[in-house]
């Protein structure tokens, strides 16, 4: 009898790069329906990236909306890194202190910046085979749990 389990296929056209610890990012607001909007900055951890999207954690509960286009900013081995994209998924993470939620993200991205960027993680992925913390990157070693309950514990989370 033939086994019930089918393989699942990776779809992705770029490799995810996994860092064993987040990166620290801020991430804001920087389009609504098309228009430029100037909102405040949440800090937002990022798991996991690749040239097309990303996977973050925070504290916001913030529903996928594509006509919202948020920025995402971090620092990768020296290079600040700014990109842009929307959110296509959410979860809620169960914790019994903190309200958490994981998120993905598809870029929003022309060819050119593509190319530099998979070229970036395509060596940050090189250097993290060496080490966990690849220097001058903004790894952020407690888990997102501990990480949000110091920022809000210091006044550094809004509602």
């Amino acid at each position: 009898m033939g086994s019930l389990i089918t393989p699942q296929l990776n779809t992705r056209d770029f490799n995810r790069v996994k860092p064993e610890y987040a990166l620290a990012s801020k991430m804001s607001v920087a389009r609504v329906k098309g228009q430029e909007v100037s909102l405040g900055r949440s800090p937002v951890l990022i798991l996991d990236i690749s040239a097309n999207g990303l996977r973050f954690q925070s504290h916001l509960k913030i529903a996928p909306n594509p006509s919202i286009l948020f920025s995402f900013s971090t620092l990768i081995m020296g290079k600040c890194l700014t990109v842009y994209g929307y959110i296509i998924r959410m979860k809620k993470i169960d914790t019994k202190i903190i309200d958490l939620y994981e998120y993905g993200v598809k870029f929003q991205i022309g060819q050119p910046a593509q190319s530099q960027l998979f070229k970036l993680l395509n060596y940050f992925s090189l250097e993290l085979r060496k080490t966990p913390l690849v220097q001058n990157c903004k790894f952020i070693i407690k888990d997102g749990k501990k990480y949000f309950m110091h920022l809000h514990f210091k006044g550094l989370l809004g509602k």
